[in-house]
């Protein structure tokens, strides 16, 4: 679940990939379309039939993580300012997709395909233009010749074009997209398309005959659903597509309808001072959305660049703030002085035998951890704000160690703090008294027990 998006890269690829070998084999005359495909998946029924196969079940798998990953932003609350280029980029690859599928059923032209393309000709048939008729040419007297499939196949790889255009765009604002899953996963799934293949296969059914009237064959439930559910209610083309035009834009819309968390609300973008700022660009090596831009120096000091922060851009996160190594960067009242008072005053009583908890405000309630004895907290915007700095300034002050209670590895509200906590790792090598445990939501027991089981084993080092 934490790797949808890098899963609906992989399934792109299969999907091209084996497309390539399938369109070598395709032929685009209306007598040859379908003897085409039915050579390729029974004379090749080893290879060329698994091939097949992959491409139909690796676009039924694009279908299915690209809901589910829109559905995983939007209740996680990813879809809004700094993303909102991300997320109406992905609500428009929807129809993209949609339409990617019901042609590529087209092109196979059985009695499926040739119902889809029948519901959809009537559907276009809708759209006001000075075109004939698109359904004019299932009639068994129409205008159907070979040219058909040369337009149909010219949209399909036109589609899948615009897609890939669109999945750039969708990253654009990204800093380092995750658009390959795990090796382990890519393995596992690549598998599980390969099973599937073998034990239940692609198959085509009975060729078209546009003399007969459209059968019902069965559905593919990924891509062909509008069609029986339009049918089931007896709309019209056009309500059809006033109601799905109206289902995009709303969707389009949720960054700017949706009430934003209250502490999403208070966030204050980042802000560079450029009498401390170098030009060193490792904020800008740290900053998740591409929120931060180098130029040349504009102020006349001895050095050849500046940062600027790009506002509307900013999360807030804080990651830029440990990765910068002077006091020129501030994220609100978070700043390197601010870190050292404030662990100052939770420890007025001195720091022998407590830890210094700190909580990322994404990750749960905070108030679970006040059950906790001997330990100071400190809510932060983001595990990642954390650095070098407010870590040793915790040890070096006595403390028997530091607890950084964050979000799951893989599932951090800003992608990226992980890594920024690795790094913070590898600079303090050489002290072991820091611990990362992951939150849970539903058993906040279950993470106490791990911060209480760190303290004790900060006692025995």
């Amino acid at each position: 679940m934490y790797n949808l998006g890098a899963l609906g890269y992989f399934f792109i690829w299969t999907i091209l990939i084996s497309g390539v070998y399938l369109f070598i084999f395709y032929d685009l005359h209306l007598d040859g379309a379908y003897n085409s495909v039915q050579r390729l998946t029974v004379g090749q029924k080893y290879y060329g039939g698994v091939i097949r196969s992959i491409h139909r079940y690796a676009s039924d798998g694009l279908a299915l993580v690209v809901a589910l990953h829109l559905l995983q932003t939007l209740f996680s609350d990813r879809f809004r300012k700094y993303r909102w280029l991300a997320w109406v980029s992905g609500v428009v690859i929807l129809p993209v997709v949609w339409f990617e599928g019901v042609t590529g059923y087209a092109m196979v032209f059985d009695e499926k395909g040739k119902m889809a393309a029948i519901q959809l000709a009537g559907w276009l048939d809708a759209i006001p233009s000075a075109l004939e008729p698109f359904s004019r040419n299932f009639i068994p007297s129409g205008t159907m010749n070979s040219l058909f499939f040369l337009v149909l196949t010219f949209l399909h790889i036109t589609l899948a074009s615009l897609m890939l255009l669109i999945l750039w765009i969708h990253c654009m604002r990204i800093s380092r997209p995750v658009i390959n899953p795990p090796p382990r996963l890519a393995l596992y799934v690549g598998l599980m398309l390969l099973l599937l293949s073998i034990v239940k296969p692609a198959v085509s059914g009975p060729p078209a005959d546009l003399a007969a009237l459209a059968s019902n064959p069965d559905e593919d439930w990924f891509y062909l659903f509008p069609f029986p559910l339009a049918d089931a209610f007896a709309a019209a083309p056009s309500t059809i597509w006033l109601v799905s035009a109206g289902a995009l834009l709303t969707l389009s819309a949720m960054p700017w309808i949706v009430r934003e968390p209250r502490a999403a609300a208070k966030a204050v973008p980042a802000k560079v001072d450029l009498e401390y700022c170098t030009g060193c660009e490792q904020c800008h090596k740290a900053c998740p959305f591409e929120a931060i831009n180098i130029l040349p120096r504009s102020d006349g000091r001895d050095y050849e660049l500046e940062v600027e922060i790009l506002e509307e851009r900013c999360a807030s996160c804080g990651l830029c703030l440990p990765a910068c190594p002077f006091p020129a960067i501030s994220v609100g009242y978070w700043t390197h002085e601010f870190f050292d008072k404030r662990i100052a005053e939770l420890f007025p009583g001195g720091l022998k035998g407590r830890i210094m908890l700190f909580v990322c405000e994404r990750a749960g309630d905070p108030d679970v951890f006040n059950t906790l004895e001997n330990t100071a907290k400190m809510v932060v915007p983001c595990a990642g704000i954390l650095g070098a700095r407010a870590v040793t300034a915790c040890l070096d002050g006595g403390a028997d160690g530091v607890v950084v209670a964050g979000c799951v590895e893989e599932d951090c509200h800003y992608r990226l703090s992980q890594r920024r906590l690795d790094i913070t790792r590898l600079e303090i090598g050489r002290i072991k008294r820091v611990k990362t445990v992951a939150v849970s939501r539903f058993s906040p027991d279950k993470t106490l027990d791990e911060i209480r089981k760190a303290h004790e084993g900060f006692k025995r080092e």
